[in-house]
């Protein structure tokens, strides 16, 4: 049985309105955890500014897909959340292993896939799991966005999704950026309690795997990385 962590709860609270933020219907109000005036000054303030850079990502991460699935592609969807990238995978003819944490976020994919491309829903299989634990399926493709910012074992996190794959993307909170060493100083200020990484702590671990650094881009408070396993 999972034992059910604090950012497990998170996303199970929060999944259906990070959902209406990607598919650009509304924001909702998320719940957040630490003092109540700083959560309701980042809802109004912080938040409509991250709804932006979610599209933003959401951009970037289908320049991904474009570049490297295809049909018979073979998708790993690390934290699947909505399922907007397993089906854009699915459309693209790939079979996809979407892969989370939160049951809520795995009900809200299958809804989705369901509602969009219901002809390709025996081309998904749905995994609830902590990736600090167990390895991911193999695959040729890994998608892993807005998920490491949670994960407190980043070494065996990184194991257990790169060693089965060919080619992922990666999004991190860099520790380094003025805003997350403020968040680092007054946790009070971290009201989603991320953590933060380094590009060279991730791409040293990545190295030792067997995975090289195809592209590195500035996204946000962190960096968006691409990763290509040495032939």
């Amino acid at each position: 049985m999972i034992k059910e962590k604090s950012y497990e709860k998170y996303w199970d609270q929060n999944i259906s309105k990070w959902g209406d933020l990607y598919l650009d219907i509304s924001h909702g109000q998320e719940t957040l955890t630490g003092n109540r005036a700083v959560a309701w000054i980042y809802n109004r303030i912080v938040v409509p500014y991250e709804a932006n850079l979610m599209k933003i990502r959401y951009k970037k991460t289908i320049e991904f897909i474009k570049e490297n699935v295809g049909q018979y592609s073979t998708v790993n969807d690390i934290g699947c959340g909505t399922g907007i990238f397993s089906v854009e995978c699915l459309l693209r003819g790939a079979k996809v292993n979407a892969l989370d944490l939160s049951q809520s976020s795995l009900d809200q994919t299958k809804k989705n896939i369901e509602s969009v491309c219901a002809k390709f829903y025996e081309n998904v299989k749905f995994v609830k799991c902590d990736l600090q634990e167990i390895k991911a399926p193999q695959s040729d493709c890994t998608i892993c966005v807005g998920v490491l910012p949670y994960i407190d074992d980043v070494e065996a996190f990184l194991q257990n999704i790169l060693m089965p794959t060919e080619v992922a993307f990666i999004q991190f909170s860099e520790k380094s950026s003025p805003s997350n060493i403020v968040r680092r100083l007054f946790p009070f200020l971290n009201v989603r309690r991320l953590k933060f990484q380094s590009e060279a702590q991730i791409i040293s671990i990545a190295k030792s795997l067997g995975h090289v650094i195809v592209s590195s881009e500035k996204f946000a408070t962190g960096r968006l990385l691409t990763f290509q396993k040495v032939a």
